[in-house]
């Protein structure tokens, strides 16, 4: 399990994501290698909370594996141009 939180760019806590959404541009971005099980998003105004389950076989490759598919879910959708990670991917 790894968790990432997002948060609104420049504080614009009127931002918003659609959970829903955004889970399944998160998993239409993992690869097959990153051994998706399941992603949990919680979606506030200004802040998103994520939780990812992989079938990893170690929280290095776990972490890694939600670091490679943050980053293509971030190029791959202008939806998340008003958004940053809280925290080094």
């Amino acid at each position: 399990m790894t968790e990432v939180t997002m948060v609104a760019v420049d504080g614009d806590a009127r931002l918003e994501l659609d959970p829903e959404l955004l889970t399944a541009l998160l998993t239409g971005t993992c690869a097959p290698a990153d051994r998706p099980e399941h992603i949990t998003v919680r979606s506030t105004p200004g802040r998103v909370e994520l939780v990812f389950f992989h079938a990893t076989e170690s929280p290095c490759a776990a972490a890694s594996a939600v670091s490679q598919t943050c980053r293509r879910a971030m190029e791959a959708a202008r939806q998340l141009g008003g958004w940053a990670w809280a925290s080094e991917l």
